[in-house]
């Protein structure tokens, strides 16, 4: 495969050059952290952005690493922040909520596309506190 051949994506399906996701430095950042906290985790955060694609659109490369980011330093510090108090997330919990909230989605129970992370979070917050 030369780096100009398209990849298919197996979590959203997209069809992409290779050589575009390593075309900035940014991009190579990005998913070099992400999949540095765990390759399972990664494929779970890739399968989380699905959910704020709009109907009959794609999200570009942009919004997809702004997404990410915006969850990287709580993956990175295995802890979230929700209504001013501090709950621990150590992986196990953020891979258990990125499932329900997929659950949750798949029952048609979860109105999308997704505009933040709230519900995540919230989820997240609930993990901890029963895991505490």
């Amino acid at each position: 495969m030369s780096k100009e051949d398209p990849m298919t994506c197996p979590v959203c399906h997209t069809t992409t050059p290779i050589a575009l996701w390593f075309a900035s430095e940014e991009a190579c950042r990005t998913f070099r952290r992400l999949v540095g906290m765990s390759i399972p985790l990664g494929t779970r955060v890739m399968r989380y952005l699905t959910l704020f694609t709009p109907p009959k659109t794609r999200l570009t490369q942009g919004k997809q690493l702004k997404l990410i980011e915006q969850l990287l330093p709580d993956l990175e510090r295995r802890a979230i922040t929700q209504n001013g108090q501090d709950w621990q997330a150590p992986i196990d919990i953020w891979s258990s909520a990125f499932e329900r909230v997929f659950t949750v989605a798949d029952a048609g129970r979860l109105t999308l596309p997704l505009s933040g992370h709230n519900y995540l979070y919230t989820t997240i917050r609930d993990l901890s506190e029963k895991a505490a």
